[in-house]
């Protein structure tokens, strides 16, 4: 890679780096203490850093080499295992709600 790709992909990796770190911190520091209403930051922030990951993978395929595979194999897995772990604290944290049962009125003597 000659060195203004290596910058342009430590600036993706910066990015995505600071919106993982961003949606944690929302994650912990607001919704953690109630403040539910920034789970959807949180989640925007993560989605935000996997759109980059999949931009930075993409312009890295360009270079067919065998360390880059091995690279992007390796930055998969662990970000997956991150968005997992985000989940289940998601998952946690937000009650479930119940759906709402759908009524239709066949007639008027009859619903189901």
């Amino acid at each position: 890679m000659d060195d203004v790709t290596k910058k342009l992909w430590i600036s993706d990796v910066n990015g995505i780096y600071s919106s993982t770190v961003s949606a944690w911190e929302l994650l912990y520091n607001m919704v953690a203490k109630g403040k539910l209403k920034h789970v959807d930051n949180s989640r925007h922030f993560l989605h935000l850093a996997r759109g980059r990951l999949a931009k930075s993978i993409s312009e890295l395929k360009y270079y067919k080499e065998e360390i880059v595979f091995s690279l992007i194999k390796v930055i998969e897995i662990r970000f997956e295992k991150c968005w997992n772990a985000f989940y289940f604290e998601f998952d946690k944290l937000i009650p479930i709600v119940k759906p709402i049962t759908k009524i239709i009125k066949v007639s008027n003597f009859e619903i189901t």
